[in-house]
């Protein structure tokens, strides 16, 4: 029963208040209330106010609902919108309203989209549009509505919450690529007028995706702007940020850069009132300002996060009076481990930023920069360690900055592991500013002797073999001063090893590419000086280089190279190696290789003594690797990574070198080839030989080749021979020996292509022509095929022998051979296969005018059988010739 009369009672309110809600909607409606809420806000916002519709919830408190919020910029400041938001929702203070007085409470914001924008004389549009404090506090610095508001009494906004708002920025009318988004959170203002924040948002950059961008969040108070912001207590954290993603909103790229990020900033400064006081100067207030950033992790992107890891402190503070030009600097510090570098100074943007700094009683751990060297260097051995220190004392100023005076010093370090042969001992370094540029003095670098070898084996004494390089430089700014990367730098060392092998060892483990192709061992003299500029294609060294029995194994070799004496020039217009008695593919060496600077082609005059196909591929093979031609030009040796092939495949395009090679003998088994002599040319992956002459078998021979070195290489060979033995060519191969004699001569073409000599030798195709003089074929007896000869001629001579062959499929094919004897003109057509078969039919060549003696026509033989133990075996009939005498060979 009660609770029917509660029903009662409660039910005719609820609906009152619903009708209430709706009349109080619908009178917002009309021209009138739009007219005095839209007055009351731009009031409020110093602003025009543009408003879709407005509302009344009361199933929110009672609050008045503004949607499709725009609200106009001031036209100092461009013309696009100050603040526009889905819907504005401000809750009305029912006691001011009940006394008369209309005030706003708490102010919510949907999805707000606010333009912070910054003029050329450096304020922010932003400064008019907090409400003042009150007017207890009002200060005479407060500006209030702009002229051409609405003469309203303004209305103050004491609370302001946000939700899934953005924040853009602009200076003047151009736009930045910076933004806040998803802006959230509370400010409102207390008592005594200050206004508490606490805020959080998202920062992004246009175009740039972001993963782990962390979350920027604002918190403090701050005076309203009648008192120019002052006092105020601000603290910004921006945490758990990815340094990749810090990167790329600075920079728009991570410079594959890895790591963590927390930044933290605190800014302070008390009412202008109490600074007149203290200081007795009116005006803007001493903002002090404090901050830290925490890096931690850094690393390069190639390699996974590890406990070592470098880590790294940079914390600051500072102080600035508002409305001045210039900020004094009190600290900057960076702190890691091993090193402390401190800095204090001024900066000045009155005339484009810059800052004036010196670094002073600072030093510099050796071991904190080889860290940072490992973590973005793969393959660093993790025992390696570098000790030392490097002290700094210099002044700096500009932006970027440019280096005016000071100094580094170090005692010396060591690098010393397990890796490398010794310790590698660094001398006592100094280095100061001169012209802008940082002078490095000389500064010997050695291995100390390890014990193995620190006495020599007779007499105990210590090994005073050379083993050390003095080395100076300067790096230089850019025009104006500025650094930038890659530096301008120049360089000198000068100094002698009799172990190349240590120093190859020392580059190994430092991950030089160098290192990664070849070892060698031997000694070396070094007296070179390089330069770098911006805009020059490579650096420009000067000096030699020279060997002492360097012994040199690069990867895509089976055998070591071998240069007892042999010296690198290098100068201005070109670079030039002479060999003198190199040692390699089984041969000693004569001659030289220069290249005109700085971006010719190689050209190379080189003499070998002899050279041996065999002994080439001992040095080239096994077959089951890559060929020499496809290694060498890859320029990363047998075994190199996979992921680096398209940088080689690009440096193996521009490879240039052409020259004349000569050889005294040349070794091609069972052959033996003299004084060869070609130019040869080199151009990316593709070889050409021209004009190579060779003596062979008492003639010469003449060829060209064009190879293709593609994924599929392929070969192309000419060739010509001239009076070429054949009695020696038969003796060169067993299984012809004693069966051939004359003389020969001719011309090969020849194509192949594949990888491996099983693949060369099954795609081979060749033709060409031949023609011997005064041959014999001893052992072939022709005296069923001739018809009439004199009983002196011998069956097995011919005055001349012509015709053609080809080669493919693994058989030999000759047509139109034309056999000129004393008794006749023979004709042969047939093959010979690789097993050494004979399928060849021979028939005597009639003349027209005087016809075979005994026979209307011309017989046709077949010769069967193997080269060894021929078969005749006559295909059509045979009339019986005359009765002759065989008298023997001649």
């Amino acid at each position: 029963m009660r609770k029917k009369i509660w029903l009662r009672g409660i039910l005719p309110l609820v609906g009152a208040v619903l009708a209430g809600s709706a009349g109080l909607t619908r009178f917002l409606q009309t021209s009138g209330a739009r007219q005095y809420l839209i007055a009351k806000l731009e009031a409020s916002f110093g602003r025009q106010v543009e408003v879709s519709r407005f509302g009344f919830s009361v199933l929110d408190g009672g609050r008045l609902v503004a949607h499709s919020l725009t609200v106009s910029e001031d036209s100092r400041f461009g013309n696009e919108y100050f603040l526009r938001a889905d819907s504005l929702t401000v809750g009305l203070r029912w006691p001011a309203l009940l006394s008369g007085r209309f005030e706003f409470g708490t102010l919510s914001l949907s999805e707000p989209s606010l333009n912070l924008v910054r003029d050329s004389r450096g304020r922010w549009n932003i400064e008019d549009w907090l409400p003042p404090s009150s007017p207890s506090l009002s200060q005479a610095g407060f500006v209030g509505p702009r002229e051409g508001s609405s003469n309203a009494t303004p209305v103050r906004f004491v609370n302001i919450v946000v939700e899934g708002g953005r924040i853009n920025f602009k200076q003047g009318e151009e736009k930045s690529p910076f933004a806040l988004l998803d802006v959230s959170g509370r400010v409102a203002q207390d008592g005594s007028g200050r206004w508490q924040l606490d805020l959080a948002a998202l920062p992004m950059r246009a175009g740039v995706n972001l993963q782990e961008i962390g979350t920027v969040r604002l918190r403090g108070a701050i005076a309203g702007t009648s008192a120019r912001l002052q006092p105020a207590d601000l603290n910004l954290t921006w945490r758990q940020v990815s340094l990749a993603d810090a990167l790329r909103i600075v920079r728009q790229s991570d410079f594959g850069v890895r790591g963590e990020l927390d930044v933290e900033l605190n800014a302070h400064v008390n009412s202008a009132a109490s600074l007149s006081r203290e200081d007795g100067k009116a005006g803007g207030g001493q903002w002090k300002v404090a901050g830290m950033a925490r890096m931690r992790g850094i690393h390069g992107w190639q390699l996974p996060q590890r406990s070592e890891d470098p880590a790294l402190n940079i914390s600051f503070e500072a102080s600035w009076r508002l409305g001045e030009r210039h900020a004094q600097v009190g600290k900057i510090l960076v702190e890691m481990p091993q090193s402390h570098i401190h800095c204090a100074g001024e900066m000045d943007w009155a005339e484009g930023f810059r800052p004036d700094l010196h670094i002073q009683l600072s030093s510099l751990g050796l071991r904190d920069i080889f860290s940072f060297y490992r973590a973005f260097r793969p393959g660093v051995p993790e025992n390696l360690d570098l000790a030392g220190a490097v002290g700094i004392d210099a002044t700096l100023s500009g932006w970027p900055p440019r280096l005016q005076e000071g100094v580094l010093a170090s005692t010396g370090a060591r690098l010393s592991g397990a890796s490398l042969p010794a310790d590698l001992q660094i001398g006592e370094i100094n280095a100061s500013v001169a012209q802008g540029g940082l002078e490095f003095a000389p500064t010997e670098i050695s291995f100390a002797a390890p014990a193995a070898r620190s006495r020599t084996e007779t007499n105990g004494e210590e090994d005073s073999t050379p083993n050390s390089f003095m080395m100076r430089g300067a790096i230089l700014p850019y025009s104006f001063g500025v650094y930038s990367w890659p530096p301008n730098w120049n360089f000198s060392v000068e100094g002698e090893t009799a172990q190349v092998q240590d120093w190859l060892i020392l580059a190994k483990v430092l991950t030089h590419p160098l290192a990664q192709s070849l070892t060698a061992a031997g000694g070396l003299v070094v007296k070179l000086s390089g330069t770098r500029r911006v805009g020059d294609p490579s650096p420009t060294w000067l000096g030699i280089l020279e060997t002492r029995n360097l012994t040199v194994n690069p990867a895509f070799l089976n055998r070591p190279l071998v240069f007892p004496k042999s010296q690198v020039e290098f100068t201005q217009s070109q670079r030039t190696i002479t060999l003198t008695a190199a040692e390699a593919f089984g041969a000693t060496w004569h001659g030289a290789v220069t290249r005109k600077m700085p971006a010719g082609g190689w050209v190379f005059d080189v003499s070998a003594n002899r050279l041996d196909a065999a002994e080439l591929d001992r040095w080239l093979g096994p077959r089951a690797r890559p060929s020499f031609l496809s290694r060498i030009t890859s320029l990363g040796g047998f075994g190199a990574n996979p992921a680096d092939s398209q940088d080689r495949d690009s440096t193996a395009a521009r490879i240039s070198a052409r020259g004349r090679l000569r050889a005294a003998e040349f070794d091609v088994a069972p052959f033996q080839l003299g004084q060869l002599d070609a130019d040869v040319e080199l151009a990316g992956r593709r070889i050409t030989v021209q004009r190579a002459r060779a003596d062979f078998l008492e003639g010469r021979v003449s060829a060209t080749l064009d190879a293709k070195l593609s994924s599929d290489p392929s070969y192309h060979f000419k060739g010509q021979f001239d009076r070429v033995n054949l009695a020696l060519l038969g003796r060169a191969v067993p299984s012809l020996r004693d069966r051939f004699i004359g003389i020969a001569s001719g011309d090969i073409s020849l194509t192949t292509h594949g990888v491996g000599r099983e693949n060369l030798a099954h795609s081979i195709v060749a033709d060409g022509m031949f023609e011997a003089r005064n041959a014999v074929i001893v052992g072939l007896d022709l005296s069923l095929v001739t018809k009439g000869s004199l009983q002196s001629v011998n069956p097995a001579k011919f005055t001349s022998a012509k015709g053609k062959f080809s080669f493919a499929n693994g058989e030999i094919e000759i047509s139109d051979f034309v056999l000129d004897q004393a008794g006749g003109r023979l004709q042969a057509d047939g093959r010979i296969d690789l097993s050494r078969s004979l399928d060849i039919r021979i028939r005597p060549v009639v003349s027209s005018n005087k016809p075979a003696p005994g026979s209307s026509m011309a017989a046709i033989f077949s010769l069967g059988g193997t080269l060894d133990s021929p078969k005749w075996t006559p295909l059509s009939p045979v009339a019986d010739p005359p009765a002759r005498t065989y008298v023997g060979r001649k």
